[in-house]
C-alpha cells in the first residue's frame, strides 16, 4: 500500500514503479530480513565493530524490531575493541545502551561532544589527509552507536552536519587550526540547531 511519492532518497532506498516509489527501511532497521542482517552484519565485521547479539525470546509483534536484553550489560554481550573506538565514545554507548541519556536532544548533544574529544585526540597519520581519514576514524563509532542504541533524526543530521565540516577542510589546513576549527562548528552546531531550536 504505498502511495505515490516524487523521486527522493539515495540510490537503493527505492523501489520504482511507474507513478510509484516504494519507500524501504536502512539495514539497521530490517530485524526480520535475513539478508539485510547479513550485510549488516559484514559491514560491521569491515569496521571492527562487534555485532549485539539480539534478546533469545523475541516477542512476536516487536519481531521486525531490536530485542536486546536489559538484564546483561552490554559489555558482558560485545567485545569492545579499545584500537578502533575513541574511550569517549564506547562510554557514551554504555550510556545509551542502560537508558542514563534519554531523549533525543540529550543524546545528540552527547553525540556531539563525544565527537569534540574525539576530534581532540585525533592526530593525522603520515600520508594521510585529515578530511579522509578522520571520516573514516567516525564511521566504526557511528556503527558502535547504533548497535548501543539505534540513531535517532536530529543524531542522523548532526553526523551529516559533521562529516560536511570535515570534508569542507582544505589540505592546505595546519591540523591543529582544524581541529579547532571543527570543534567550533560543532558547538555552534549545538548553540544553534539545538539549543535555540
Amino acid at each position: 500500500d504505498a502511495l505515490p511519492i516524487s523521486k527522493q532518497g539515495k540510490k537503493g532506498d527505492s523501489t520504482q514503479t511507474p507513478g510509484l516509489v516504494v519507500k524501504r527501511l536502512p539495514e539497521h532497521v530490517q530485524v526480520d530480513d535475513p539478508a539485510a542482517q547479513k550485510k549488516l552484519a559484514k559491514k560491521l565485521e569491515r569496521q571492527q565493530v562487534p555485532l549485539r547479539p539480539d534478546y533469545g525470546t523475541k516477542v512476536n509483534l516487536f519481531s521486525h524490531l531490536h530485542q536486546y536484553s536489559r538484564k546483561i550489560p552490554l559489555t558482558q554481550q560485545m567485545s569492545i575493541p579499545a584500537t578502533v573506538i575513541h574511550p569517549s565514545v564506547v562510554r557514551l554507548g554504555l550510556q545509551y545502551s542502560n537508558g542514563i541519556i534519554t531523549g533525543s536532544n540529550s543524546r545528540c548533544i552527547a553525540l556531539l561532544h563525544s565527537f569534540k574529544q574525539v576530534i581532540r585526540d585525533y592526530s593525522t597519520p603520515p600520508n594521510e589527509e585529515l578530511s579522509r581519514d578522520l571520516v573514516n576514524k567516525l564511521k566504526p563509532a557511528i556503527s558502535f552507536l547504533n548497535q548501543c542504541r539505534p540513531l535517532s533524526a536530529s543524531m542522523g543530521n548532526a553526523i551529516k552536519y559533521v562529516k560536511k565540516e570535515i570534508s569542507n577542510i582544505p589540505s592546505t589546513m595546519k591540523e591543529e587550526e582544524a581541529k579547532r576549527l571543527l570543534q567550533n562548528s560543532i558547538q555552534e552546531y549545538i548553540t544553534e540547531k539545538i539549543g535555540r531550536a
